[in-house]
């Protein structure tokens, strides 16, 4: 099942106990698919705006990782998992996720030969990531707030995990959920922060203002996010390059009461 953001409402499955928020989901929905592998009660929002990458989740593409809502199946790997019903438990929502107050139109720059990479920002060259912009068309961004109210109004008072990968856009992401925040048990973002051989290439004009760059390589997405979760008393536990993990210290009472991880 799809979703426009100018309606987000869903009905929640009977064995659903808890609802993740993916955005960025490019044409595999990684954690998207490992979730579901492990777990039959948890329910995925991912928020995707690549047409593309929405037909390969609906198809299945021939990567590590594939879901397929037509089918019904999730893969990783020799891993396969068959799960009747998916469309109810996997919704994507055509669109991106910032900071917008409302729906407004965003340009989107299409990433070749790696869509997942594509972005709100034209940072490709072969360089620094080894893509090109292939195509630009618009784009429906919204915050997630309104995502955050269709969940409550679900029945559902906080999201085990937010879960965002949106090639540079991750802070607005979070700047879009704002109050809601405090909802969320765990946050992973994409960022990084240190040297990267590639990083030298990159070109800080066509990049959002949070990103620190040094011309040795050195990239830093990590710091603005780190300080800006702070804010709503989320602690980093792990730095795992391309993968920060936070978790919300209001909340982790639920850590035991559930036993539920990032």
């Amino acid at each position: 099942m799809s979703l426009s953001p100018e309606k987000l409402e869903f009905s929640v499955p009977d064995d659903v106990r808890f609802i993740r928020i993916d955005v960025g989901l490019s044409d595999d929905a990684s954690h998207t698919v490992e979730c579901l592998l492990n777990n039959d009660d948890r329910m995925i929002l991912g928020v995707e705006p690549h047409p593309e990458n929405i037909k390969g989740l609906y198809f299945g593409v021939p990567k590590f990782y594939s879901v397929s809502l037509r089918d019904c199946f999730v893969r990783k790997g020799y891993n396969f998992k068959e799960i009747p019903g998916l469309q109810k438990k996997f919704i994507v929502i055509k669109g991106a996720a910032g900071s917008s107050k409302s729906l407004v139109s965003r340009r989107f720059y299409s990433a070749y030969p790696d869509k997942g990479n594509s972005s709100l920002y034209n940072i490709q060259t072969v360089k620094s990531t080894g893509n090109v912009v292939d195509k630009e068309f618009d784009v429906t961004e919204f915050p997630l707030s309104l995502l955050f109210d269709a969940i409550a109004k679900a029945g559902f008072n906080f999201v085990e995990s937010l879960k965002i990968d949106t090639e540079g856009h991750e802070l607005e992401v979070l700047k879009g959920a704002s109050e809601h925040l405090h909802k969320v048990l765990y946050c992973r973002v994409e960022c990084f922060k240190g040297n990267y051989a590639n990083a030298r290439f990159i070109d800080p004009k066509t990049q959002p203002t949070h990103i620190i760059l040094g011309g040795d390589g050195y990239h830093d997405s990590a710091t603005a996010i780190i300080e800006y979760l702070e804010q709503f008393n989320f602690k980093l536990i792990s730095s795992a390059p391309g993968d920060y993990t936070f978790i919300n210290l209001d909340l982790r009472q639920l850590l035991t009461e559930y036993e539920i991880y990032p």
